[in-house]
């Protein structure tokens, strides 16, 4: 009887022990599961974070892009195939001081080439001393119509052959009054009428 109860004992004590290991490794698992999960969450978290950085990055960058439109002149016909233009002079007899005039239409065929017009005056692309006018005017990217008036009310006319792909175009005139001006933008698919008055010059492109 004794030793029944001493067996009954033994038992009941294994399985106290054997319940409080349990309940402990429970406990464990438990811990190392909401630790795992937390872990989970905050790299989740960097992820998402890394994510929006990017997204934000690529957003800056694409409105900057979009503030900055490279307008091409021209149709999609004149960009693939070209197009012949007229360009019309009217020349007043007492423009420039009565003296002859020097036009010449810069076609440009590149846009980073084209960029480097910007700090050019007319003073500059006729000058022979300008190093930038003269690489320019060298350069492959490059189409210069030279034209040579006198202020006689003449009307000359010329067409000229402009290429596909024309990233912009230039016109520079020589004159007393307009040497540190700026060249004239144009638009080298259009056509082109330039009035020479003893005030100055006036144009329109149709």
């Amino acid at each position: 009887m004794k030793m029944l109860s001493y067996n009954i004992t033994q038992l009941l004590v294994k399985f106290f022990n054997y319940f409080y290991l349990s309940a402990f490794l429970l406990n464990i698992t438990a811990n190392n599961y909401i630790y795992a999960q937390e872990n989970l969450i905050q790299q989740y978290d960097n992820i998402k974070k890394i994510s929006e950085n990017l997204e934000s990055n690529e957003s800056d960058k694409t409105s900057e892009s979009k503030s900055k439109p490279v307008n091409k002149p021209g149709n999609m016909f004149d960009r693939l195939f070209g197009r012949v233009c007229s360009v019309q002079f009217l020349v007043q007899q007492n423009a420039n001081h009565n003296s002859a005039i020097i036009s010449e239409i810069a076609v440009v065929y590149n846009q980073k080439t084209l960029e480097k017009f910007s700090s050019l005056t007319n003073q500059d692309w006729f000058s022979a001393d300008s190093v930038i006018a003269k690489q320019l005017k060298n350069s492959s990217d490059v189409q210069i119509l030279h034209f040579e008036l006198t202020p006689d009310y003449e009307n000359n006319s010329y067409l000229i052959d402009i290429n596909s792909g024309a990233a912009g175009a230039f016109l520079f005139n020589r004159l007393y009054n307009n040497l540190n001006l700026p060249p004239i933008t144009i638009n080298p698919y259009k056509n082109l009428i330039i009035s020479f008055y003893e005030s100055g010059i006036n144009y329109k492109q149709d």
